[in-house]
């Protein structure tokens, strides 16, 4: 089914459309939340919560990119989930992503520098990029996706994130 015949099931409050997204999006859905918790069962509660989410949100807000819609609300689920979880210690691999970025900066001022930085990386390069500090997926996972060595996307990774720390100088945002 396509996404406007979901988004229509949604918007009519008809229940197919649980199942029709989850045939369609529900191993995406699934990724994205296991890449962030890393745990099954967290990341089926997570996925199941997103679906609820997803129920309640849509007639009020008729998304126009159903695939990037959901997958933000499954991003922004498993994050708090995660943030829920870990209560006052951070879990170890979320902490080492963020920290490869820099986490003395506003989310404002990252937002920005970060559009900036993206919308000048070649098309390939972005996708690693966001692949690894959004969807936090592993660098063997990159590798296998895009067809190269691990060693190579540690490279690139390494290379973005000097050239987005020059970024963050250049525009006073982080001082070192």
């Amino acid at each position: 089914m396509n996404d406007d015949k979901i988004i229509g099931l949604f918007l009519s409050k008809d229940e197919r459309a649980i199942s029709e997204l989850k045939q369609k999006y529900g191993n995406y859905l699934f990724a994205i939340a296991k890449n962030i918790l890393g745990c099954i069962e967290d990341a089926e509660e997570c996925v199941s919560d997103v679906y609820l989410s997803l129920w309640n949100v849509i007639p009020r807000q008729k998304p126009e990119n159903l695939k990037a819609f959901i997958g933000k609300v499954a991003r922004n689920t498993a994050l708090s989930k995660l943030d829920y979880n870990a209560a006052a210690k951070r879990d170890a691999k979320m902490s080492v992503l963020l920290s490869e970025i820099d986490d003395d900066i506003t989310r404002r001022e990252l937002s920005n520098v970060l559009n900036s930085f993206l919308a000048n990386l070649p098309a390939k390069n972005r996708q690693i990029f966001v692949r690894r500090y959004y969807f936090c997926d592993s660098i063997k996972d990159i590798a296998s996706r895009f067809g190269v060595s691990e060693s190579k996307v540690k490279s690139l990774l390494f290379r973005m994130r000097k050239t987005l720390g020059k970024q963050l100088k250049q525009g006073g945002i982080c001082y070192e």
